[in-house]
């Protein structure tokens, strides 16, 4: 579902970050570990098709992201990955749902309020609905979050340091949802983090090295 071949990436003015060969099937659980400067961010954001590879290929669904661009790979992403930021970019004028609705529409799906109920009401948030992200909690929007990037029933599920800031049952709480959430779509679940709790959840792990 997921996989890593030769796989370098050069940020401006610094030498090329190798990543591990490394591949991930349908419905596995994995975390990404790793102190900063790793390459943690770095691998989720290819895997997501937001970076591109310097060298190497990233294949998502045996399709290789490179291949693809412009409003092709914004729709594959879209109805393919799932992705939670660490900035969760909720669009502040909107209101729950209709954040919901932009995520199918931009990933060219048809607008399904069944669909968006389905996701809304195991993570406890339908009542907010109709409120905008201001008028949430954190922990609230986070949970919008998560049910925008599992709405389109995504293969992969990527998140990006989801429990850094968070106490010990608030991290139960979001690695639970997380996982459950990613069973309900049989969606590829990678977690980027140095949060070494989450290892209780997830026993899959890929440790990466800082560069020397």
């Amino acid at each position: 579902m997921l996989r890593f071949t030769q796989v370098q990436y050069r940020y401006p003015s610094t030498e090329a970050l190798s990543l591990p060969d490394w591949e991930a099937a349908q419905g596995e659980h994995w975390l990404l570990l790793g102190a900063s400067g790793s390459g943690k961010t770095t691998m989720l954001q290819l895997a997501a098709g937001l970076l591109t590879p310097t060298a190497g290929t990233v294949e998502v669904a045996e399709q290789r992201l490179a291949s693809l661009s412009g409003r092709t790979l914004d729709r594959f992403r879209g109805q393919r990955i799932g992705i939670v930021f660490q900035t969760l970019h909720l669009v502040s004028a909107l209101t729950v749902e209709q954040n919901l609705r932009l995520a199918q529409y931009l990933a060219g799906l048809p607008q399904d309020s069944e669909r968006i109920t389905e996701v809304l009401e195991p993570l406890g948030i339908a009542h907010k609905r109709k409120r905008r992200p201001h008028q949430l909690s954190q922990g609230e929007a986070q949970r919008v979050a998560l049910a925008r990037a599992v709405l389109n029933r995504p293969s992969v599920l990527l998140a990006d340091e989801p429990t850094s800031a968070l106490d010990d049952r608030s991290c139960e709480q979001v690695a639970k949802l997380l996982l459950s959430q990613a069973r309900a779509c049989g969606a590829t679940l990678v977690i980027a983090t140095h949060d070494a709790r989450l290892g209780r959840y997830i026993p899959q792990q890929l440790q990466l090295e800082a560069a020397a």
